[in-house]
This record gives structure tokens, C-alpha cells and sequence, in this order.
């Protein structure tokens, strides 16, 4: 049985035919112990039946998807703003706890590096200090438990690290995974020491294995500069496959625009739904390919919020 529960099938199946039982109990004459025995199967399969219209509900409203693509995410576009106002109302109105949505954002982030990586392979994952750092790792571990092994690269100091993420930096330690760079992982600024673990790890590495790019999310407004602007550049000349985290780090979410520096992906796995920079021309040279995933908003919430598709705006390339 699924851990959420039993499919919605087997679970009218086991209603109907625990019904149909009673029925053909009631209408036999019975004793005493008959009774309780038809009255408490009775009330099992009334609450099993209110339980699985509880599961149907769940299931509908959410539309969480086995794999990414999401046929109706991807029809979804989305500002800063607007998925400023998602986080925020998933949580107060909804109740869903962030390290909810960063789990299933860590899922999905995983199978799509696997679908990149059909046989075993080497995974470096670079986090920052907000919720995609949080996402990465996740994925770091979802990752690691399985034929593809996964190292931490640490482009933030753990004092900057969001409550979640933090988190799930505990459960990485916990797990006995490498975290790069090894020497300073508190250092004020850590993006120096983590230029220098990435050379390490390159020449280790094999043109196959895959960088997990989760430095900046789509919060994002301001230049990247100095250190950070350096590790992506080193990222992008590292001749290897990056797969970023909702939107490459250091895109303007709205313009698809670089902010100065920026990842240019292989894959890009947008949550929710596209951000409307993606449709700006040459927004594609660093966003690569790009796949949607539902990560657990109410598809009520996100079509709320969501805005008019963009038409495709043109800008000067650099």
C-alpha cells in the first residue's frame, strides 16, 4: 500500500464489497455476536468510505504528477511576484508546510537528473543560500541513495542558510555526505573556497556527470557580483551538463534577462509553472530545455495567480 494511502480504486473496491457483505449478513437472521460483528464492520466501511473522499479531494486539488513534464503547469505563467505570493499563501492559507513543497521540489529536480543520467554517474550539486539551495538538496539526497552519487558544494554560509534549507542540511550531514568545500563551509564568504573545490571536483569528474545548479532562485533582483559571479562563470566553462533549480541562477525572472552573471543550463526544471522571462529571445541560451514540475500548490491557488502568457519579447543578446 502506497505510504499516503490506498489507490482511490482499491479503496471504493474494498467499500463496495464490504457493503455488499453486510447487506448479505443483514438479511440473514443474527445473534448476538453476529450484530457486533456487522456492526463493526459496518462502521469500518463508513469510515473508509469517508476516507477515501477525503484521498479523491486531496488528489484532485492538488494534481501532484508522477514525473515531470506537468501538462498543466506548463501551461501556467508567472512573475517574482506572483510566485512571492504563492509561497507566502501556501503556507498561511493552505498550511503546507515549505519543507512539504521543498521535498517534492527535491523529487522531481532528482528525476530529471536521473532521465539526463540513464547510467550511473557523478552529481555535483551546488546550493546557495535561499529555498533552491533547500531544493538542491534534497535532490542531493534523493540522488545519493541511489546509483549517482551526489556532493554538496557549499556556495553559502551556513549562517545564511533559509530555516528550511538548513534543514535539510542536517539531514545531509546526518547521512555522512560530502560537503565541499571542506576547509571553511562557515566562511563569510565561501564562494572563494568554493571556486576551488569545483576544480577539484572537475578533475575528478567526467564529461557524462552533471552539475545541479541551485545558487539563486527566482527572487533574484540585483546584480550578481564578485565571488558568486565568478563560481558561475567557472560553472558555465566547466564544459559539463547543468540542470538548474526552477530558473537558472542569476536570470531575471521577469526580463530573461542575465542579472549581470548567469547560468547557462542544460535543463532547466521550472516549478509550478514558466516564469515569463523564458519567453524573452535569448532566454533560451541559458535556460536550455525546459520541463515544468507541480511540486504540491493547490491548482486552485496557482491558477489564481498565474498571469497572461507572455508574447515573446525581443532584447539585445551579450
Amino acid at each position: 500500500m502506497p505510504k499516503n494511502g490506498p489507490e482511490p480504486h482499491t479503496a471504493l473496491y474494498v467499500v463496495i464489497v464490504c457493503t455488499a457483505q453486510g447487506k448479505r449478513a443483514a438479511a440473514r437472521p443474527m445473534g448476538r455476536e453476529s450484530r457486533r460483528t456487522w456492526d463493526a464492520a459496518a462502521w469500518h466501511a463508513n469510515r473508509l468510505t469517508a476516507y477515501t473522499a477525503s484521498y479523491l479531494s486531496v488528489q484532485s486539488s492538488l494534481k501532484m504528477p508522477t514525473q515531470p513534464n506537468n501538462t498543466a503547469a506548463s501551461n501556467l505563467w508567472f512573475n517574482r511576484a506572483q510566485l512571492a505570493q504563492a509561497d507566502r499563501l501556501a503556507v498561511e492559507q493552505f498550511h503546507i508546510p515549505i519543507a512539504s513543497l521543498m521535498e517534492n521540489a527535491g523529487a522531481a529536480l532528482a528525476r530529471a537528473v536521473e532521465s539526463l543520467m540513464p547510467v550511473a554517474g557523478r552529481v555535483l550539486v551546488v546550493c546557495g543560500p535561499g529555498n533552491n539551495g533547500g531544493d538542491a538538496l534534497v535532490a542531493a539526497r534523493h540522488l545519493h541513495r541511489g546509483d549517482r552519487p551526489a556532493q554538496v558544494l557549499l556556495a553559502a554560509p551556513l549562517s545564511r542558510l533559509s530555516e528550511a534549507a538548513l534543514q535539510q542540511f542536517a539531514i545531509i550531514q546526518s547521512m555522512a555526505m560530502r560537503v565541499l568545500p571542506e576547509a571553511q563551509p562557515d566562511a563569510a564568504a565561501p564562494s572563494t573556497a568554493a571556486l576551488a573545490a569545483l576544480a577539484d571536483w572537475l578533475q575528478t569528474s567526467g564529461p557524462n556527470d552533471i552539475i545541479i545548479d541551485g545558487i539563486f532562485g527566482t527572487g533574484l533582483s540585483r546584480p550578481v557580483l564578485g565571488p558568486a559571479a565568478e563560481l558561475i562563470d567557472a560553472i558555465n566553462k566547466a564544459n559539463r551538463r547543468i540542470v538548474s533549480v526552477d530558473i537558472p541562477s542569476g536570470l531575471d525572472c521577469d526580463t530573461g534577462q542575465p542579472l549581470g552573471s548567469a547560468i547557462r543550463a542544460t535543463l532547466t526544471v521550472s516549478f509550478c509553472g514558466l516564469k515569463v522571462g523564458f519567453a524573452s529571445a535569448g532566454a533560451t541560451k541559458y535556460t536550455g530545455e525546459v520541463i515544468t514540475a507541480a511540486i504540491g500548490f493547490p491548482q486552485s491557488l496557482l491558477q489564481s495567480l498565474a498571469v497572461a502568457p507572455p508574447k515573446p519579447v525581443a532584447h539585445a543578446t551579450d
